[in-house]
C-alpha cells in the first residue's frame, strides 16, 4: 500500500501474491546470499528488487467493481498456486466469501455462499 493510503494488502499465505505482486518469493533473501551476494547486502539488494519489481494493480479512483474482481483474482490464484505447489501446505481453499464496504453503502456481501453450496463442497 502506497503512502496515499490505498493499495492491496495481503497475509496468511503469502508466497503467490509475494511473487506476483513484489517480484520475489519469500526465501529471495536466502536466493541471493546462495549466490554470492555478502549478507550485509542482501536486505538492500532484496529492498531494491522489490521497488522495481512491484506490480501496481490498483487505483485509487478505482471502481468498486474492479476492486470486487481484483480481490476475487488474488484469492483464486493464490488457492490456484497453493494447489499445486509442492513445498507449500494445502492450507487456502474452500468456498470464497467477498464483501465490499464503500462510504455510502457501508458493508455488503458480494459473493457468500449459501448453506447448500457449502454442503456441496
Amino acid at each position: 500500500m502506497g503512502a496515499e493510503g490505498f493499495g492491496v494488502l495481503w497475509d496468511g499465505q503469502y508466497e503467490a501474491l509475494n511473487r506476483l505482486i513484489l517480484g520475489t518469493g519469500f526465501e529471495i533473501g536466502a536466493a541471493l546470499a546462495r549466490h554470492g551476494v555478502p549478507i550485509d547486502q542482501v536486505l538492500t539488494l532484496q529492498a531494491n528488487l522489490v521497488g522495481d519489481l512491484y506490480a501496481t494493480l490498483s487505483a485509487p479512483a478505482m471502481p468498486i467493481q474492479d476492486a470486487i474482481d481484483l480481490a476475487r483474482y488474488l484469492v483464486e490464484t493464490t488457492i490456484g498456486f497453493v494447489r499445486f505447489a509442492v513445498f507449500l501446505p494445502k492450507s487456502v481453499g474452500g468456498a470464497v466469501q467477498i464483501a465490499a464496504i464503500t462510504k455510502h453503502e457501508g458493508f455488503r456481501w458480494v459473493q457468500r455462499p449459501t448453506l447448500h453450496d457449502t454442503e456441496l463442497g
